[in-house]
């Protein structure tokens, strides 16, 4: 595979309605409807809008130019480009950091270098899970790492949202620790002051 090269990017104008995931240099996640890639999305880069080929096709003006990250041209010397519609684009898709998958839930799962759309048939008693895709009628397995929860981008919003309160809570958790062990070494400082702790304190 050909090393991975910054995608050359325009500057964006005032009069651009692109959305702001839609600017150039902007990473996004890109859909196929082609066989045998209908269900995947892929990472690339927005290189810029493109230019509106006819005027009797006024959806050729949300079209925009982009460049994939893992995917290649058909020489496999560069990376591939294309000229794709703004609705198979997408922000790329958020991943709890923290997350226990279950059984039947929908999930994407990283295979051949793009997001699968699958669901979880059974959890293995390794941890791994087993993941059935619909599209190409296989069951993989994958770790808990190559998975995140299926989400679509609907009106500008991932559905359903991004599941917050648990990392909330993971956050709060160190610092709450933090506190603790803090308090517990002023205390036992201050007993040595005292006298009262330590090998070396003093008994009047």
């Amino acid at each position: 595979m050909a090393p991975k090269r910054k995608a050359t990017t325009a500057p964006a104008t005032e009069d651009d309605p692109s959305p702001p995931h839609l600017q150039p240099g902007s990473q996004v996640e890109i859909s196929s409807n082609d066989k045998g890639f209908r269900g995947s999305w892929y990472t690339g880069t927005v290189i810029r809008r493109a230019a509106q080929s006819s005027r009797k096709n006024p959806s050729a003006a949300n079209n925009y130019l982009v460049e994939y990250h893992e995917l290649l041209n058909k020489a496999a010397t560069k990376p591939l480009r294309e000229t794709l519609n703004a609705g198979d684009l997408r922000p790329l898709a958020p991943r709890e950091t923290s997350r226990k998958f279950k059984f039947g839930e929908w999930v994407d799962a990283y295979n051949d270098d793009g997001w699968w759309e699958g669901y979880i048939t059974e959890e293995l008693d390794n941890g791994n899970f087993h993941v059935y895709f619909k599209g190409s009628k296989e069951q993989l397995e994958f770790r808990e790492d190559q998975l995140r929860l299926h989400r679509e981008w609907v009106d500008g919003s991932w559905v359903p949202p991004l599941e917050e309160d648990d990392e909330q809570v993971k956050e709060k958790a160190p610092a709450e620790e933090v506190d603790e062990a803090n308090l517990q070494e002023h205390d036992d400082t201050a007993a040595r002051k005292d006298g009262n702790l330590g090998c070396c304190s003093s008994q009047v």
